[in-house]
């Protein structure tokens, strides 16, 4: 049995290859996102705008993160995300 300090030493060992596991997830989704959705035309009148589009990867993985949070938001809302 892991007494409370090494249970949380093992969990800090383990962090990095769970947010290089994100990142490489995030990294498949932006590009499959950027083959699908990457030529639809702007339009600043719509949600798909210069802030909102799978053009590069960069902007991808934004629109990836915001997704994220939108949906981490949504489901613990009168937890985290009250206005």
């Amino acid at each position: 049995m892991l007494t409370e300090p090494e249970s949380y030493l093992t969990l800090f060992q383990a962090l990095p290859y769970v947010m290089m596991l994100m990142v490489m997830l995030f990294f498949i989704y932006a590009i499959v996102g950027m083959q699908l959705f990457g030529n639809i035309a702007l339009n600043p009148n719509t949600a798909i705008e210069r802030h909102n589009n799978f053009r590069h990867v960069g902007q991808a993985f934004m629109m990836l993160f915001r997704y994220v949070e939108d949906l981490i938001c949504l489901s613990f809302k009168k937890f985290i995300c009250e206005s």
